[in-house]
């Protein structure tokens, strides 16, 4: 009876989530094939893939929408392909850890690495090399970093203990520890250099870069202007890097809680410098030749050859 008070997806809707997905789970931190051969049947496969319901299907569900109409429910905007464990794992607590808006960004970045990955033939992710070759970090997004990490660094109290600014006193020790995990990342990145020519595929996608920027409007003392740094840039007020790449200025805003040290009253203040970090492709306009990203972790890297001269520092 229950079963007849959910609006199930069709098989239809399922099919299509998930071939828009090429088959792979569509959390950033997972991003698994789902779809294989069956190891004991010799012409039969296996899926350990599932259509999970942004808005649940019935009243009392995880993020349930009492304003969608049934067919809404059903249809594939609301219809997120996941790996078994991930499915189950959006659902705990009812959800409240994993809010609609989250999971339909998940949605969107998903598509863009598949369509990427099929108008390349094979996509080009890599594990950057400087992620454990950095001089200095200048810039980790802690609560970001959470969805790119393993389970068992997912654990770490340090996520929780810097989720609104680091303890005093441990702010060398937290630092150390989030390098530490930076270091061990093996997040798939495209490389800036590869998107061109643009398309609003790519939209989602994490990104490779190893560039020389500009830095303008540094964090000064008892700005408090960090809220709203993404959603309302200002290019005369808002503190972000930027780059001149194939025509477009590629701008990167960035949010001053996630500064690190001496960064936010120093190097990021002005002038010109080399960072390398990850990266999201978050925006594109065309019309006024701009595109906006949102960084994961940047720093100085270690110039080639030089690895023998510098030790890694994140404090």
């Amino acid at each position: 009876m229950r079963a007849r008070n959910r609006d199930n997806f069709s098989a239809a809707v399922k099919r299509v989530a998930a071939q828009r997905v090429a088959y792979r789970c569509s959390s950033p931190a997972c991003d698994r094939v789902t779809l294989g051969p069956d190891a004991s049947i010799a012409d039969a496969t296996v899926s350990i893939g599932k259509a999970a319901h942004i808005h649940a299907a019935s009243p009392g569900g995880p993020r349930f929408n009492k304003t969608q109409t049934p067919a809404e429910r059903a249809s594939l905007a609301n219809a997120l392909w996941l790996c078994s464990n991930c499915a189950t794992m959006i659902d705990v607590n009812n959800g409240a850890s994993f809010p609609p808006k989250r999971l339909k960004q998940w949605k969107i970045e998903a598509e863009a690495r598949a369509s990427k990955e099929l108008q390349t033939g094979q996509i080009e992710l890599h594990v950057p090399a400087f992620l454990r070759n950095y001089i200095y970090i200048n810039y980790i997004n802690t609560p970001r970093l959470q969805f790119f990490v393993t389970d068992a660094d997912r654990q770490s109290p340090v996520f929780a203990e810097t989720k609104n600014g680091f303890p005093d006193g441990n702010m060398i020790w937290h630092l150390a520890h989030l390098g530490d995990i930076v270091a061990n990342l093996h997040v798939g990145a495209v490389d800036l250099q590869d998107l061109f020519p643009l398309s609003e595929d790519f939209i989602g996608s994490v990104l490779s870069v190893n560039e020389m920027f500009y830095t303008k409007n540094g964090v000064l003392p008892g700005r408090d202007d960090h809220k709203n740094i993404v959603e309302n840039f200002d290019p005369k007020k808002s503190p972000h890097i930027y780059l001149k790449l194939g025509g477009f200025k590629v701008i990167s805003p960035y949010d001053p809680r996630w500064v690190t040290t001496s960064t936010a009253f120093s190097s990021f203040r002005g002038g010109r410098e080399r960072f390398a970090g990850l990266f999201v492709l978050k925006s594109i306009d065309f019309e006024q030749q701009e595109m906006f990203l949102s960084p994961l972790v940047m720093g100085l890297p270690i110039p080639p050859g030089m690895e023998g001269f510098y030790k890694r520092s994140f404090a």
